[in-house]
């Protein structure tokens, strides 16, 4: 993970009603999650959830996993080891390496590696209990490089309580893919076999892009090429743009 240097915030934007010293622009050091002398232990993004920020973080004793911050050092702490082990068997044999981070409908949306069914969709409330798997879409282990049996989701959109991403089931190739958080309700759109049925790569949806109640989106159907797209959640029925 690209390691920010330090886990720091405005204290004129965060946390909220924090007052800044003169002088000193409000920014000071949350804490530091990797204490080994030039270790970073924060990456990209810092999503807030509520009156918190959820955020990838490595300690250097879990390996990179979900990390929580109310804007003090006390507050600032390990969400849950979804990659159980230590960091000491490179490349991060143990981390579950959040990524993709979307806030939707009060849960932060991310991707990880649990060490057994892959990169898949995970999301989290902000507590252990509440980080869970959403739904193993490319089943079976992780055993075989490179993720064999990964779904290789991406481009999470939230549309309200519901996020829009590409996915890879195994069969059906890249499609787009929606989620309401549970495992019935991680599905892939526009019928049981996607946008370009029978083709194998699958429509290849790209530049996700949330307008209001509909996601827009480039697409190949399998006739005319990549075409603009569009699909209104809760509905699966996906379109041609016009």
């Amino acid at each position: 993970m690209a390691a920010l240097a330090a886990l720091a915030v405005a204290a004129l934007a965060w946390p909220p009603g924090a007052a800044a010293a003169p002088g000193d622009l409000g920014v000071t050091m949350v804490t530091d999650l990797d204490t080994a002398p030039g270790a970073g232990g924060v990456s990209k993004p810092l999503v807030r959830l509520g009156s918190i920020l959820l955020f990838p973080g490595d300690d250097g004793s879990t390996g990179g996993e979900l990390w929580r911050s109310d804007g003090t050092a006390a507050g600032t702490v390990l969400v849950k080891d979804i990659n159980p082990g230590t960091d000491e068997d490179p490349p991060d044999a143990d981390s579950s390496d959040p990524n993709r981070l979307v806030a939707a409908g009060g849960f932060v949306y991310f991707t990880a590696e649990d060490g057994d069914t892959g990169r898949e969709l995970w999301r989290s409330d902000g507590t252990a209990a509440g980080t869970t798997l959403v739904k193993d879409i490319n089943p079976g282990n992780d055993d075989d490089p490179p993720d064999p049996d990964s779904s290789n989701i991406d481009e999470i959109t939230a549309v309200g309580a519901t996020v829009l991403f590409r996915a890879d089931d195994g069969t059906n190739g890249t499609e787009l893919w929606k989620s309401d958080g549970t495992g019935p309700g991680t599905q892939i759109v526009n019928g049981p076999d996607g946008i370009n049925p029978g083709s194998g790569a699958g429509s290849q949806p790209s530049g996700m892009t949330a307008l209001g109640t509909t996601v827009f989106f480039g697409a190949d159907g399998g006739t005319d090429g990549s075409e603009p797209w569009k699909s209104d959640p809760p509905s699966t029925a996906t379109q041609v743009a016009r």
